[in-house]
């Protein structure tokens, strides 16, 4: 490594332990723990009604944390608040480009008759993500 990329990444190192950056910009992290700490931090100090959400098991209960029958899984909370950026996570529909690794933004909750969220709504950052989706889901068409 020369001298300028080293300067330059002492740089970017300096400025992330002042935190002298966006918000909202991306962020890395190795463990779990900090991805999980960062996150927190900035829901904290971007968002407002912010949301808790639980695992849900297969008969549609909520499953808050250490309820589950399996102790070897840690059920953890979830935190989202509108305009929040998410990533999913898991393949949903690769064909249509709901795929682990996208972004976008949280739009709306939306709620069932008993007041729990039963959609949410999200704008990813591409707009040909879910074009398939918003074509046939009732909450998403024409959007």
């Amino acid at each position: 490594m020369d001298k300028e990329d080293r300067d330059s990444l002492e740089k970017c190192h300096r400025r992330y332990l002042h935190k002298e950056y966006h918000p909202e910009a991306l962020h890395l992290f190795a463990r779990n723990a900090q991805v999980d700490a960062h996150n927190e931090e900035m829901i904290e100090k971007i968002c407002t009604n912010i949301r808790t959400l639980y695992e849900v098991d297969s008969n549609n209960k909520e499953i808050k944390q250490n309820e589950s029958k399996h102790t070897k899984k840690i059920n953890k909370s979830l935190r989202l608040a509108k305009n929040s950026r998410v990533m999913i996570t898991k393949n949903i529909c690769v064909n249509d480009g709901l795929a682990n690794g996208v972004t976008g933004r949280i739009e709306e909750f939306v709620e069932n008759n008993d007041a729990h969220i039963s959609h949410i709504i999200i704008k990813c950052d591409s707009p040909k993500v879910g074009r398939l989706h918003r074509v046939n889901c009732s909450h998403c068409h024409g959007r």
